[in-house]
Parts: structure tokens; sequence; C-alpha cells
């Protein structure tokens, strides 16, 4: 479907308010009908569209988010880990060979029942016979009439199917590389990183020339939601608030939209830095109270109380009577006025000092923000040697270290990678292309991992040691003419210890 037919058919009565058909709708998907918001917005087509978003019980506002990344470290260093990990990756097009693979089996179906037929001289299997001849013809021109050159017909169009699917794919990531004219493409795939961590989604803003994306852009995280009705079903749309100018309503032809955790109570998803909101707020009251004591003041930590005696005296005692007014707030200045290495005074008849500090306090405290940094690691997957926490007994040697690293990559990184794969492929490279091609992501191996890949590829007896080394290693061949055969599926006298690679 052209991405003009599909704008045709999100016809505005799917996202007007729900009161309208309050009375046929079946399925409600909402709480209370106080989680819903009205607004009205403009669509592409200055259409004027009033519908519903969904208000959270509990949320921090965009500026909020942004400022506990940036203030809180715990949180800034994982997020941006993940940002740079994930934009690091190697990032390609290729095709989806399914269409080309189920045609490839048909021709090899056809040409069985030619091969069944050619001796039956029934007009009905002649004439059968001919139709499916013809169409391995339309597919296959260069196939002889007997069908005798239909392998090497079949192996030429499969070869020149896949090139020509591999220029396509190489043409598209070249385009994927400058998704416009501002940003590349490791950039766009930061953005999106950050506003799934951060905002619990992400939209990217599809400009459509020519009746197919020429353009896409990230907009700011945060800013985009989902539209909802009471009931379940109807044509999902957005909309983007900004506060000063007017909403804008989006579909599906001109805004891709994915979440990071999405929820049946809150359709735009489930926001992780939410969940920190109690501990990061802890960790920044400590982090304050340790700068302001970094320079050598303190804040107070004595109480002074002065007191003047009764005028008129008594037989037994003297009974004291508060100071004025005036006086205290002298005195209080005088101790809060912040001094390096220095002695105050006092004057007065009886002066008592309670001391207010806390300081056997502060290896609990310092505890407490190692918790906070782990309870970070915990609600944004993040592995104990990520989150500078490694060295324990827990996380210590090489085994360890590379099952944190598996940790990390499953829990951690490949969710967010999928969902952005996900996006690319449903949301965005079929407004341009069409279907058949999708973004791939590859993981770097380690040395181990490579050189163990090529003695199993030695060991299939059908590359030579020679061959691996030029083609694979990049390296001079051997000598010797020996290096040059396969070892046919088994190891030679070449080094019976190693892989014989090097």
């Amino acid at each position: 479907m052209a991405i003009a037919d599909i704008h045709e058919t999100l016809m505005p009565n799917h996202i007007i308010s729900a009161s309208s058909t309050e009375e046929k709708g079946r399925g409600l998907q909402v709480y209370t009908m106080s989680q819903l918001l009205g607004i009205t917005g403009e669509t592409k087509d200055g259409q004027r569209l009033t519908g519903n978003y969904e208000q959270p019980i509990f949320y921090l506002t965009i500026e909020e988010r942004v400022s506990i990344f940036r203030l809180c470290a715990p949180v800034t260093s994982v997020v941006s880990s993940r940002m740079q990990r994930i934009a690091g990756l190697e990032w390609t097009i290729v095709s989806d060979k399914s269409q080309e693979d189920k045609l490839y089996e048909r021709l090899k179906s056809l040409k069985q029942i030619c091969d069944e037929y050619i001796s039956c001289t029934d007009l009905a299997y002649v004439i059968a016979r001919g139709k499916i001849l013809q169409e391995i013809k339309n597919t296959l021109p260069d196939v002889l009439p007997d069908l005798s050159n239909f392998n090497s017909a079949l192996l030429r169009w499969k070869k020149r199917i896949n090139s020509q699917k591999t220029d396509d794919a190489e043409r598209i990531q070249d385009w994927c590389m400058q998704p416009n004219i501002n940003t590349k493409f490791p950039d766009l795939i930061k953005q999106n990183v950050f506003d799934l961590m951060v905002h619990g989604s992400c939209s990217v803003y599809k400009e459509i020339l020519d009746n197919r994306v020429e353009n896409v852009y990230a907009l700011p995280g945060g800013t985009v939601l989902p539209l909802k009705n009471m009931f379940v079903g109807g044509v999902q749309g957005y909309v983007q608030i900004v506060i000063g100018l007017s909403p804008q309503i989006f579909f599906g032809d001109e805004l891709a939209y994915a979440t990071y955790i999405p929820t049946t109570a809150r359709n735009y998803g489930f926001i992780p830095l939410e969940a920190l909101i109690n501990k990061v707020c802890e960790s920044l009251l400590f982090d304050k109270l340790m700068a302001e004591q970094a320079d050598g003041t303190k804040p107070p930590e004595k109480m002074v109380i002065v007191a003047n005696p009764s005028p008129f005296g008594a037989i037994d005692r003297e009974f004291e009577l508060p100071i004025s007014d005036d006086e205290q707030a002298r005195i209080e200045t005088k101790i809060n006025t912040p001094k390096k290495n220095a002695i105050m005074t006092f004057t007065g008849n009886h002066v008592e000092v309670i001391d207010l500090s806390r300081e056997n306090t502060m290896p609990i405290q310092m505890q407490r923000q190692k918790d906070i940094r782990e309870e970070v690691g915990m609600v944004f997957q993040a592995t104990p040697m990520e989150m500078s926490l490694a060295g324990g007994d827990n996380t210590s040697g090489r085994s360890t270290s590379e099952e944190q690293g598996d940790i990390y990559m499953s829990s951690g990184v490949l969710p967010i990678v999928q969902i952005i794969k996900t996006l690319w492929d449903y949301d965005i490279l079929p407004y341009r292309e069409g279907p058949g091609y999708k973004l791939k992501f590859t993981l770097e191996p380690t040395d181990k991992e490579k050189m163990e890949k090529l003695k199993a590829k030695r060991e299939t007896g059908v590359y030579s040691v020679n061959e691996i080394r030029v083609n694979d290693l990049n390296e001079d061949p051997f000598p010797d003419k020996k290096f040059d055969l396969p070892d046919g599926g088994s190891q030679t006298e070449i080094n019976p210890n190693s892989s014989g690679l090097i």
C-alpha cells in the first residue's frame, strides 16, 4: 500500500474523543477517565483533530529527567556507555532472501513436474507441461526448451538476484549512514538510545518526498506521546507537545515510535529513571553535602545557648531569661558565617555548647552511596564492572569477566539494539524501499573466537591453510606446497597440536 493510501485510511474519527462512541465501544483500556486528557492538534494537512493522551499518575518532567542524567554520575555513566556501545556496533543493511528462496524451490519443483510429464502423450499433460515451461522461461530466460541447462540457468539466476540485492542493500546502507543533512547514523542511534533510557521512548520523524521517506530525524525525547482512546482498537496516532507551541498530530506514515518497556497501564512505556527518583535525590543531596565541605568550610555543627541572669535575682538562686531577639540574630549570624580554621568567642553570663555533628555516620553514608550505584545498575541492567563495582569476590578472574561481558550484552545492550532494529525494519525501511530489507548488527568477535572459527573452517576439508591465511588473515602464504591443499576433513602433519594457521 502506498504511503498516500495509508494516510487516507487514517480517518479523523478514529482519534476524536471517545465520548462520541461511548455507547458502542467495547473493551475499556483505562482505569479511570481522569487518566485521559483531551488535546487538539494539527496534522500535516492543516486539519485540526481532537484526541486524548494518557496522563501518568507519577512522572518527572522532561527537564527533571535530563537534569538527573547530567547530575547523577551513576546514571550518566551507564547511559553514556550504552549510547557509545550501541552506536559503535557494525550496522549493515541485508536483504530478506525468503522470497527468492521460495521462488528457487518452486522452480525446482516445476522442473521435476516437467521431467515427470515428458513421456506423457495425453493432451492435458502436454498443455500443462507447456504452461509450466513458459512459467520457468519467464523467470529463467536463458533456459533451453528441453531444460537441459536448467541447473546452470537456475544458478546464474540466483547469483544475479543475489548480486542485485547486494547492490541495493549497499545503496540503502549509504543512505542510512546519512539519514539527514545534519546527522550521521551513529549520532541518530545515540539519540534514540538516550531517549529510550532517559525518557522511556524514542520517536523518529519521517520526511516524505515523492511518496517515500527521504530524511529521518530524532524528535526531542519525551515530547511525543501516543493518543489513546477509551476503548481498544482504532488507528494509532501520536501528539507532540512542546510548551508555547501548538500541538502536532502524527500518524504512522510520518512518525516511528518505540518504547523501552511498554505496559498496558501506560502505553508509552515505563521510564526507568522514575524508579530511581528517591535514590537519585538521596545521592545528589549527599554530593551537595560533600561539595560544601570540599573547601574546608562546614555547615553549623554546634549549637550555642547564651542566657542572661535575671536582673531581680533570688534568695537561693538566680533564674535565667532568654536573650533578646536582636542579640539572638547577631549571634546566629556570627555562628553561621563559614570560616576556615577560625575561633569564635562569645560574651555572656552563661554559655553552653551542644554538639550537633554526625561525623560518625560518614561510613554509613559512603556505603549507602555504593548501594545506590548498585540499584542504578539493577534498574538499567548494568553489570558490576560497568558500575565500577568490580574487584570483589564475585567479580574477579578472567572467566567471571567474560561472564560479566555476556550478561552486559544480553541483558543491557541487546534488548535496546532489538528495539532500534525493529523500529527500522518495520517503520522506516519499508516506507523507503518497500519490504525485503532489514537492519542487521554484528558483534565484534574476540581474537579467540576468530581463531576458533578459522580452525573450524579449515577442518571442514574444503579450504587450505594458505587460502585462510591470504583471504581471512591477510597474511602471506606458506611457501611449502602442502599448505595449498585442504586437509580433507582431518588434521595432518602440519602441526597436530595447533590449528596450523599461524
